[in-house]
C-alpha cells in the first residue's frame, strides 16, 4: 500500500527569471553581471544559438543555478524559488502556478484590529496591536502570526480579518498568561 502525504503550507519566496540578472540577488558584478544566484548557461559547452528543446528559446538565452542537488538549466520564464534552507531551485512556470498560490503580505492596521471589551467597557485585549503581526490570506482563511512560523509562533485563523485576530488575541492572551505561570 502507497502512503499519501500532503505538502505542509509554507510560504516561499520566488522570482521568475527572462534574463541573467533578473532576480534580486543577481547583479553580483562578477563575469560582465553574470548573476551568483542564476550563472550564464556554459553546460554542456553548446553553440548558443542552439534552441532548447524544453522551452524552444536559444541557449544563450539560458542560465544555470546550482542547488542542493547539482546543477539545473533555467530556462527563460522559470520560477527561481528560494527554500526553507535559503537554497535556490528553479521550476517550470506550469509546475509553478499548479503549486503555490500568491500570498499577500497585508500589513496589520488598525481598522483590522477587535476590541474586546471588559464588564467596565474598557479595552481588554490590544496585543495584536502592540505586537504587530502578519495577516494574510492562507489558502481558504486569514491568518494572523506573530513570530517567524506557524510552529513557534502565536497564531490565529478565521474566515474574515476580523475572525482571525479575534482568535490570535485569545490565543495570545492563553500564551501570556501560560508563561506567567
Amino acid at each position: 500500500m502507497i502512503t499519501k502525504y500532503r505538502k505542509k503550507p509554507i510560504v516561499v519566496e520566488a522570482t521568475q527569471w527572462f534574463k541573467n540578472g533578473d532576480h534580486p540577488e543577481d547583479n553580483s558584478g562578477i563575469n560582465n553581471w553574470e548573476g551568483k544566484v542564476v550563472r550564464f548557461y556554459r553546460y554542456p559547452p553548446t553553440d548558443g544559438q542552439v534552441v532548447c528543446t524544453k522551452c524552444g528559446d536559444v541557449m544563450r538565452n539560458h542560465g544555470r543555478i546550482y542547488t542542493l542537488e547539482g546543477g539545473y538549466m533555467v530556462c527563460p520564464g522559470d520560477w527561481i524559488i528560494t527554500g526553507i534552507k535559503g537554497e535556490y531551485y528553479p521550476c517550470k512556470p506550469d509546475i509553478f502556478e499548479e503549486t503555490y498560490e500568491l500570498v499577500e503580505m497585508k500589513s496589520a492596521s488598525s481598522d483590522l484590529f477587535v476590541d474586546e471589551y471588559n464588564a467596565d467597557g474598557g479595552v481588554s485585549l490590544r496585543l495584536n496591536f502592540l505586537c504587530k503581526p502578519t495577516i494574510y490570506y492562507d489558502g481558504d482563511q486569514w491568518c494572523v502570526l506573530f513570530g517567524c512560523n506557524i510552529q513557534d509562533g502565536t497564531v490565529g485563523f478565521g474566515g474574515t480579518p476580523n475572525d482571525a485576530v479575534a482568535d490570535f488575541n485569545r490565543n495570545m492572551n492563553n500564551r501570556t498568561l501560560e508563561e506567567d505561570e
